[in-house]
Order: structure tokens, then sequence, then C-alpha cells
């Protein structure tokens, strides 16, 4: 029986060495530091650093456009400075563009129109004015 405690007693001591051996090996590694003597001088400037870490922006935007889509384009990259009104990203648009295409024209078409009949009224008002248009646009 004291063949088997040995023997048990070995084989814990190496288990217990095996584990503190993996955990010396994946224990993080010590920050380098650079050592400078200590001398007197005069103060330069003061710094105040209460916190040490990763330096984050204290304004999130939240984007929420009026209109929902698909976005065609990204116009930035994460920790690219941005200016207020500048473009962040483009939104796939190429049927609302056709629409405004098509009323631009329908605009223009319209205002042709309603200039033309007005040339055409206003000469047939000089014409009757002058006698020679009948009775086209006397009133």
């Amino acid at each position: 029986m004291q063949r088997r405690h040995k023997r048990l007693i070995v084989i814990s001591a190496l288990v217990i060495a095996v584990a503190a051996l993996l955990w010396y090996q994946s224990r993080p590694k010590p920050v380098a530091v650079t050592v400078a003597p200590v001398e007197r001088a005069r103060v330069e400037a003061t710094v105040a650093n209460t916190r040490a870490g990763t330096v984050e922006t204290c304004q999130r935007a939240r984007l929420a456009p009026a209109l929902g889509g698909q976005v065609a384009r990204l116009l930035v990259k994460k920790g690219d400075t941005v200016d207020k009104g500048q473009a962040l990203m483009e939104f796939w648009n190429d049927d609302l563009a056709a629409h405004l295409r098509l009323a631009e024209s329908g605009a223009r078409a319209a205002q042709k129109g309603w200039f033309g009949q007005l040339a055409v009224h206003g000469n047939s008002r000089r014409l009757a004015g002058k006698g020679t248009g009948g009775d086209i646009g006397a009133a």
C-alpha cells in the first residue's frame, strides 16, 4: 500500500508541476518600461492623468435617416474625422432619381406650354387691337 501512495504522490506532483508550468507560460507579458535616474530640474508643465487606457469620443452620433433604404456607398471609414454637415453615406436611389427627372421634365414641358399659351394670347390681343385679328381675343 505504501508503494501505491508513493505512486499517487509522484503523479500528483507531476500534474501540479505541469499545471504550474502551463500557468507560468500563459501569464501576460510584463510591460516594458524605461528606467531613468532621478535628477533635479525645473518643472516645465504638469499633466493630470486620472485614467490610463483608450481614449474614446464623448459624443456619439445615432444615425436615424428619415427614409429607410439600402446603403449604396459609405463615404467615410471608421476613425475618420468628419465635419458638420458632411455626407457619411449614400442610399440607393436610382428609382427616386428617375422620378425626379420625370417630374422635372414634366415641369419644364408644363412651363413651356404655359408660356406658349401666354405668347399666343398676347399676340391675339395685339392683333385684335390693330383690328386685323377679327374677333379673336376681343373682349
